[in-house]
């Protein structure tokens, strides 16, 4: 049974709605996501997209603002998921 709880617990404890503080500071919550099995708190956030000619790797404007879900993974370990906008 002491099995069963606990991931009963990690499982509660992985749905939790994402801290503000936990955020990326361009990350603006817009949501928490109750209709994911994941959990987590959904995000506009600017982004670079890593092709180093663009303008956006130099100080440039980022692109977007994109939607995020950000979630805990079973290993605690804070993740972010591209949700499309559509």
């Amino acid at each position: 049974m002491e099995t069963r709880e606990y991931i009963d617990e990690l499982l509660e404890w992985t749905q939790q709605p994402i801290e503000n503080e936990e955020l990326p500071d361009a990350a603006d919550p817009v949501d928490e996501d109750e209709s994911s099995p994941k959990g987590g708190t959904v995000v506009m956030e600017k982004v670079t997209c890593g092709d180093e000619t663009c303008k956006c790797m130099k100080k440039g404007e980022k692109h977007g603002p994109y939607k995020y879900l950000y979630y805990r993974k079973a290993d605690g370990t804070l993740t972010s998921e591209y949700i499309d906008n559509r």
